[in-house]
């Protein structure tokens, strides 16, 4: 530690005997070309400036030189060093792609993400590389076969952790846009108690020990029974599931939404950049 305290000390001490060399110099200088006494008042000041101007002179160059050896002899960025960061996600992307999507940026811990952003699978999840920043996200596996780390279910929620991932830099802008208000738009909330009537449609989410459900749609086909199970009839399927309450989501309506042809239109039109693809009206 002493060695390089007085390396630091060093620097300061070489500028101070350099300056004062430089002051040596201008004094000789100054008395050398100093006018005789009888000489005029101007040429004596002349005499001065100049000496004075040349120790101004010689110490600036001093500072940069020595400010030029500082900074070459400071170590240098590795231009090609790559800062990793690491985050652990849940099997299944929490309430679908979209879902997923919007919250992004709470599921990996603020890591920067763009359009041009390269994704790109491992056998333990995937990596994301964004201006030199990288990621690597863990998806955890399941407990079932085929959800453990590298079975086919797993590998198929891992697809989609990485389609929520390229959807983010998208649904950030789209929020941002807010066209009509959608960017203010708040989840629904549970099922409430006057919305347990047959026939309401609900969204899956928030199952842990078939996350395979979480994200699908689907319709209220039975009451609610004594344990607080609802009756529900998912998308794709015959039979219908006895799922907790608490998992369950409603959705509004389409005749409350107001889509219409117009809307739509308007709505691509809006986000045309955004979805990549050429706007005509049909």
């Amino acid at each position: 530690m002493a060695v390089d305290a007085g390396a630091v000390e060093a620097k300061p001490k070489r500028t101070r005997n350099a300056q004062e060399i430089l002051a040596a110099v201008a004094v000789a200088l100054i008395a050398f070309w100093a006018p005789s006494t009888d000489t005029g008042l101007i040429l004596r000041v002349l005499s001065a400036a100049a000496a004075l101007a040349a120790l101004l002179v010689a110490t600036i160059g001093l500072e940069l030189f020595e400010d030029y050896r500082a900074t070459n002899q400071t170590k240098k960025a590795n231009p090609f060093e790559v800062k990793i960061q690491k985050v652990e996600l849940p099997t299944a992307p929490p309430g679908g792609v979209a879902a997923a999507a919007s919250k992004m940026d709470e599921y990996l811990d603020g890591f920067p993400l763009s359009r041009s952003s390269d994704i790109k699978p491992l056998e333990s999840g995937f990596q994301v590389l964004t201006d030199g920043q990288k990621l690597r996200a863990r998806v955890l596996g399941g407990f079932a076969n085929g959800w453990e780390t590298g079975g086919k279910d797993w590998l198929e929620q891992r697809d989609l952790w990485m389609q929520a991932v390229a959807a983010a830099p998208r649904a950030a802008a789209a929020r941002e846009l807010n066209w009509m208000g959608i960017g203010a738009l708040e989840p629904a909330g549970p099922l409430s108690v006057t919305s347990k009537e047959v026939g309401f449609c609900v969204r899956v989410d928030g199952i842990v020990s078939k996350p395979e459900l979480n994200g699908k749609m689907g319709a209220v086909v039975t009451k609610q029974n004594d344990n607080g199970r609802i009756g529900v009839r998912l998308e794709g399927t015959r039979d219908p599931m006895s799922l907790n309450e608490k998992n369950l989501y409603p959705l509004a309506g389409f005749e409350a939404l107001g889509v219409s042809i117009p809307c739509i239109r308007a709505f691509r039109a809006n986000f045309a950049e955004l979805l990549k693809v050429s706007v005509r009206e049909p």
